[in-house]
């Protein structure tokens, strides 16, 4: 939803055969398109995965998000402990199973100008943490985002930082390296298939795969993203599922949002 209240509908679109996914606001359906929203739909969902797993791996902000601070420690202890086990298999999910556990665990992602507000479903926090939660009680969690208007277009990056104030990423970085390593691998017999690869790294056959496109990064976004260079909005998972990373590298450099 906007700040508004008004539901962000998915939408698709196709250019010279690229396909383009948004959630757009019903302002700018009912032609109002200078506050009107559209949201590249991999951006949103790229975001509120990295927000969500970043919130429950931590103590402290698990224990806000439960308003669990007056419990016994052993409690509190179990619930973190509860928490960090979602925040793996949240970090784990395919994009179709991942879906089904954001309809099963929350009510609501509402978006304003400053802020992105994730609420949970009452009932998800009880089964997910085993413990029945207060009914004055709203159990949801805010994150600063900044949202920049690029013509009809939103683009949203966390913390409402700019690209130059971007941190080195041992992520990105990582992602990267594993991508050369299997071209690398590949070339001098080491391994065989990317199959063979996927089993020594202990990967997903599919993730694996994804990293093939990778290797053929331009150079200069390779030597930013080393540099911590790379736009906020730009994470591994995001990286990962560019499959339509456009071969070009003045065009990757767009695509991926450096310029």
């Amino acid at each position: 939803m906007d700040d508004e209240g008004q539901r962000l509908v998915p939408h698709h679109a196709n250019k010279k055969g690229q396909d383009y996914h948004y959630y757009v606001s019903q302002k700018l359906k009912s032609g109002d398109r200078d506050t009107g929203w559209r949201i590249p739909a991999k951006i949103i969902e790229d975001i509120v995965h990295g927000i969500l797993v970043q919130t429950l791996e931590s103590d402290i902000s698990a224990i806000q998000l439960l308003n669990i601070q007056g419990a016994p420690a052993h409690q509190i202890s179990a619930f973190i402990n509860k928490g960090k086990t979602l925040s793996v298999r949240i970090g784990k999910c395919g994009q179709s199973k991942l879906k089904a556990l954001y309809s099963n665990l929350l009510q609501s992602i509402t978006l304003s100008e400053g802020q992105i507000y994730i609420r949970f479903k009452e009932r998800a926090i009880q089964k997910t943490f085993r413990f029945k939660p207060g009914s004055d009680i709203t159990y949801e969690f805010t994150h600063p985002v900044s949202i920049k208007r690029r013509g009809q277009e939103m683009k949203m990056v966390i913390g409402g930082k700019t690209p130059s104030s971007s941190a080195i990423d041992p992520a990105l970085i990582k992602l990267v390296a594993k991508a050369h390593a299997s071209k690398t691998g590949l070339e001098n017999g080491i391994v065989t298939s990317i199959k063979k690869f996927a089993l020594l790294h202990n990967m997903d056959h599919g993730d694996a795969k994804n990293l093939m496109p990778l290797v053929y990064l331009a150079p200069s976004i390779v030597t930013d993203i080393r540099n911590g260079h790379q736009p906020v909005d730009l994470t591994a998972m995001r990286l990962k599922r560019s499959a339509n990373l456009p071969i070009l590298w003045e065009d990757q450099r767009k695509y991926l949002g450096f310029e």
